[in-house]
């Protein structure tokens, strides 16, 4: 939609006059890596935070902040995300000694060549696996409305993030699954009246367009309970849009959703 696409312009646009990082959280985790010999931290994504204060704050390049956590423009995060705080090449060592695998972590891995044509198969099929194993975790996804599907990821002018749902002015809008309300608020353009569920460290999950939010940030809710209803803030035609957020990238929901 053209108006997506806007605000993909004007908000990375507002990302390059961002000023200093909201607080954060920050956990260290060892890492070694070529000619570095520093400490990936994990940076939790507080309100007011961009991809440039984050790195600022830190000491790192906005664009090597982006490579390490596998984002591309226009760097949107949202609060309760969280960034690896590290270089490129360092993120990766340090993911791959971690339990899961991660399609953002190729940058920086050692060896290459023949090795890693050989070994790609079996690594989409674990990483398939762990990303599965991940997302049930949480116990099985809902739909977050009941209208038709009328826009499905990466389709539309720009590519999608989510899914656009159909709905009347003033229905439901369901949690799809259970986790604590990040972002409440209408401070993200072409948004409209959002919010954002953290549901663990992997997974986030947003409502927008909505006419009205029935809970607030910090608040801890349970798959289909009743968060919003159904409305047209930001676009010009009453719908939800529906994103769900694996380490901050876009993955299609209907790979996670139930069939209807």
């Amino acid at each position: 939609m053209l108006a997506k696409w806007r605000f993909h312009t004007l908000f990375f646009s507002l990302l390059l006059l961002a000023g200093c990082a909201a607080s954060s959280h920050k956990a260290p985790l060892e890492e070694r890596s070529g000619s570095h010999s520093r400490r990936v931290q994990v940076h939790t994504v507080a309100r007011g935070d961009t991809l440039f204060s984050v790195a600022r704050s830190h000491g790192f390049d906005a664009g090597e902040l982006a490579r390490a956590n596998g984002l591309r423009a226009p760097y949107t995060i949202y609060p309760g995300q969280k960034l690896y705080v590290g270089t490129p090449a360092a993120v990766a060592a340090m993911r791959r000694g971690e339990s899961y695998a991660d399609e953002n972590a190729a940058e920086g891995g050692a060896g290459g060549g023949a090795a890693a044509g050989k070994n790609s198969k079996s690594k989409s099929k674990t990483r398939l696996t762990k990303n599965a194993g991940e997302a049930m975790a949480l116990g099985p996804w809902r739909w977050p409305a009941d209208g038709a599907l009328i826009q499905r990821f990466g389709g539309g002018e720009g590519g999608a993030k989510g899914i656009d749902i159909q709905g009347q002015l003033g229905e439901p809008v369901y949690a799809a699954n259970s986790g604590k309300v990040v972002y409440a608020g209408s401070g993200l353009l072409g948004y409209g009246n959002l919010l954002i569920v953290r549901h663990n460290e992997q997974y986030l999950s947003a409502y927008a367009h909505n006419s009205r939010l029935l809970v607030r940030e910090g608040e801890m809710i349970k798959a289909g309970d009743r968060i919003a209803e159904v409305g047209d803030s930001g676009t010009d035609s009453t719908r939800l849009h529906f994103e769900i957020r694996r380490y901050g990238e876009p993955v299609d929901p209907l790979g996670l959703l139930p069939r209807r």
